[in-house]
């Protein structure tokens, strides 16, 4: 029986010599890197790898700072690891056995050094370890200036004895060279050279450390947390159930309730006219004319009174169509809200929590910027462009809370667009975690700072108010509107400027059904056909698109009117 055993086990043994490991090489490498004036680096290597059989774990280095690394062209994903870079080129090999060549290319930041000299000296890593040995490396390495200097080499396991089994030459701007053994697996080889200020000036700026910028990103995301828990911590609003508007409360005041953004003159007019101060006409033409039908007294408050003024003066009509009530929209929206009661003393401002958040924004900017733009021709130019799109783009960012309850999803949408961007460009800059969760960030300080201010109870209870009339809009039972509708004909209209600020007019339409309403006692269109609440809805906020469409034409010929006074002579 041990007989039997001892031959099983030899022959076994005899099996696994004869069909051996797998096993890999390198045949030959070339290393082809281009030197531009600021330093940075493009490195083009061209690998030829046998396999005896198909690896599911070949992985190739390359330096630890390279950035946009690509294999055959793609991008790829990369894993630092003791230093180096690895790229996988299991997925690109497949089961291929044989003879195959790669290309490997990528980008090195800055591969000038100052000695401690004072000299300079130009350090390029030729290779970067391959876990197996490489027969035959052929290298070129162009300089934006004449070589002048005698170029040296090292390498892991031989120091600087590697020279003398290297041959190279140094012609012009080019030192190229090959080897003339076999290097082993592991191998690492670096080309050390003295060069001079004139073949590159020294007037680059010095990116900051990307772990510098981590730290600063840090601070000011703690910053932001800090002052928002002591100046602007607000609760979870909890609905209670609110049929009616808040009183004293209009349309246009919504968003300043809740959000502390600036009064709608638009809606604030909706609302005038649902409590019989204006009439809004809307004809063929989609002109918008307001008449005052009666003057307002000390029953609405000081800053409406104001408002109407304003709006009116000694006029009995308004056309709501042209440039100069755009104009009075945006200078009543940049009017103090009078909101002073629903907050405490010492509440924050959110405008100095959203500086925190957006200098975060700046500093991701920095660090994607040496990312992408690492080779690239006046770098430091694209980072500062990078850093202030990313601080711009992270303020554009916290706008989008400011919309949730309004009919105004513009800023949503520019939001979402906007980290869509930076995710895609992380995704370029081998940074794709990182520009998602500093997308994420950004959208959750935008709604920190949206709704954030250490409120009174009045505060707080009209916000409970108002959001609890938003879900009423909503959800309102049909039965129980048409027991309203039986007592009040005009309950749809008497609602519609709330429902429309809440961007809940098409819902709240939509529990009407199918049943005719009668006309508005405020809109007219010259027509007496009796409509559906869809219907008035629709046409509703039709009339108020084109009244709130005259701020962007506003704003549009004050551009053209400051591009004529530059362009003229």
């Amino acid at each position: 029986m041990r007989r039997i055993w001892a031959f099983i086990l030899t022959f076994i043994l005899i099996f696994s010599l004869a069909v051996g490991v797998s096993a890999a090489s390198a045949p030959a490498v070339g290393t082809y890197a281009t030197v531009t004036q600021n330093g940075t680096c493009q490195v083009n290597m061209t690998v030829q790898i046998h396999l005896d059989q198909a690896s599911s774990d070949l992985k190739f280095p390359v330096p630890g700072d390279a950035t946009t690394i690509t294999l055959n062209g793609h991008r790829v994903r990369t894993q630092l690891k003791n230093g180096s870079r690895l790229i996988d080129l299991s997925d690109t090999l497949g089961n291929l056995v044989g003879d195959i060549t790669v290309t490997v290319s990528y980008a090195l930041s800055d591969v000038i050094h100052t000695t401690e000299t004072d000299q300079l000296q130009l350090q390029l890593p030729l290779l970067s370890g391959f876990a197996y040995r490489v027969e035959a490396l052929e290298f070129s390495v162009t300089l934006p200036g004449e070589v002048t200097a005698k170029p040296a080499f090292s390498s892991g396991y031989h120091q600087s004895d590697i020279e003398k089994d290297l041959v190279y030459t140094v012609s012009g701007a080019t030192v190229s060279g090959s080897s003339q053994k076999e290097l082993k697996d592991h191998e690492t080889l670096v080309m050390t050279l003295t060069v001079t200020e004139e073949m590159f000036p020294q007037t680059k700026v010095t990116l900051p450390d990307l772990q510098a910028l981590n730290i600063a990103m840090g601070v000011c995301a703690g910053l932001a947390v800090l002052y928002w828990m002591i100046f602007l911590r607000c609760a979870p609003y909890r609905r209670i159930h609110c049929p009616t508007p808040p009183e004293g409360l209009t349309a246009g005041q919504i968003g300043s309730v809740l959000t502390l953004s600036g009064v709608d003159l638009t809606l604030m007019i909706l609302s005038w006219a649902q409590l019989g101060y204006v009439l809004i006409k809307l004809d063929r033409q989609d002109r918008v004319t307001l008449y005052k039908r009666m003057d307002m007294g000390n029953e609405r408050s000081d800053f409406e009174r104001r408002c109407f003024k304003l709006l009116f003066g000694k006029r009995d009509a308004v056309n709501a169509s042209g440039s100069s009530y755009g104009e009075l929209c945006l200078k009543v929206q940049k009017m103090r809200p009078p909101v002073a009661s629903y907050f405490r003393p010492h509440s924050g401002n959110a405008m100095l929590f959203r500086a925190f958040s957006a200098a975060m924004g700046l500093f991701a900017g920095v660090s994607l910027g040496i990312s992408l733009s690492a080779g690239a021709a006046l770098q430091w130019f694209w980072v500062i462009v990078l850093a202030l799109a990313g601080g711009y783009t992270a303020w554009l960012i916290h706008n989008w809370a400011l919309c949730l309850y309004s009919p105004d999803k513009k800023s949503l949408y520019l939001a979402f667009g906007l980290c869509i961007g930076w995710i895609f460009l992380g995704s370029l800059g081998g940074k794709f975690g990182f520009c998602l969760l500093i997308s994420l960030c950004q959208l959750l300080f935008g709604l920190m700072a949206a709704f954030g201010g250490l409120r009174t109870e009045e505060g707080r209870q009209v916000c409970r108010q108002v959001l609890g009339l938003r879900r009423y809009l909503r959800r309102v039972d049909k039965q129980e509107l048409s027991r309203i509708l039986d007592k009040d004909p005009d309950y749809f209209h008497t609602l519609a400027p709330y429902a429309v600020a809440l961007g809940v007019d098409d819902a709240f339409a939509r529990r009407f059904g199918k049943v005719r309403l009668t006309e508005s006692p405020y809109l007219t269109t010259g027509s007496h056909n009796t409509l559906t609440a869809s219907e008035w809805s629709a046409l509703l906020r039709r009339t108020v698109a084109i009244m709130q469409s005259t701020q962007a034409q506003h704003t549009a010929n004050n551009l053209l009117a400051i591009l004529r006074n530059l362009i003229k002579p």
